[in-house]
């Protein structure tokens, strides 16, 4: 009698499970798959960045990658009927060591008339916002700025910036502001330190205090100046973005230590600078 209230307490535990077993859908990125994807099944979309299961869906299982490019899978699937486990892994519909723009390269969610414009166009956006998965890294990094400045007009400055360190060197000359001195070579040189944030632990912003000396184009001599920036980096691989800040002073600085001239003892000295940041070498 025992053994026949234990079979039938098993039967009905079986019963039950079977009754609430669930089959799941496991979608998973495979490497070098630009992230996040989107994953559509019956009629619904889904964001994935690393892995995500769900229930089972009926309908065609697609998926496209950041930049909006058909992606193709892997199936497998484990269990039975009504308890199953169905794995969908994704990967490029091409080469990721070539160049993206290749012949390999799936164009089924595009245009068959794909021109060498969208080619060109497509190449930057790669350029600046990242062709394959992961984060570019701001920090530490050397990078050129193109801009203009009112103290140092349409200048270039290399600036380097790594572990809260910050320098940087620019030259330039004035052939907009129509300054004082505007016919000698106006530049900078100066250090100082650096605030990152933004980006989850992957900066994308940082706002610099540094201290430079250099040619002011409104002072004949060398100003000293407290310069601050605020820098924002475009997309996830912090390639290519802007800047803009300015700076306050002392101009011709070093007359104050003219001892034949008391008179001359320069005056204030203003700057604000307004330009883009493109990154050429990460550390």
């Amino acid at each position: 009698m025992r053994h026949l209230i234990l079979s039938v307490i098993l039967l009905f535990g079986a019963a039950f499970s079977s009754l609430h077993a669930e089959s799941t859908m496991t979608f998973i990125v495979g490497d070098d798959v630009c992230t996040p994807i989107t994953v559509t099944v019956g009629g619904n979309s889904y964001i994935v960045y690393g892995s995500l299961t769900i229930a089972q869906t009926d309908g065609t299982v697609t998926a496209t990658d950041c930049s909006g490019y058909k992606l193709k899978y892997d199936y497998a699937s484990r269990g039975s009927v009504g308890n199953s486990s169905n794995t969908y892994t994704f990967h490029n519909t091409y080469d990721v060591n070539r160049d993206s723009n290749s012949d390999s390269y799936d164009n089924s969610n595009n245009s068959d008339n794909y021109d060498s414009a969208s080619r060109a166009a497509d190449g930057i956006r790669s350029l600046i916002f990242g062709g394959t998965g992961g984060y570019g890294d701001a920090y530490p990094a050397l990078s050129i700025m193109p801009g203009a400045s009112y103290a140092y007009g349409e200048n270039i400055r290399l600036r380097y910036a790594g572990h809260s360190f910050l320098a940087y060197a620019s030259i330039g000359k004035d052939w907009l502001f129509d300054s004082d001195y505007k016919d000698k070579i106006l530049w900078n040189v100066g250090m100082g330190s650096y605030y990152g944030f933004g980006g989850n632990g992957n900066p994308n912003m940082d706002v610099s205090f540094g201290l430079s000396i250099g040619q002011h184009s409104r002072w004949e001599k060398l100003s000293l100046m407290i310069d601050a920036d605020y820098i924002c980096w475009f997309g996830r691989w912090r390639r290519v973005g802007f800047f803009a800040g300015g700076g306050l002073g002392w101009g011709s600085f070093t007359e104050v230590f003219n001892t034949d001239n008391y008179d001359s003892t320069g005056g204030f000295a203003w700057n604000l600078e307004l330009g883009f940041i493109i990154r050429i070498a990460s550390f």
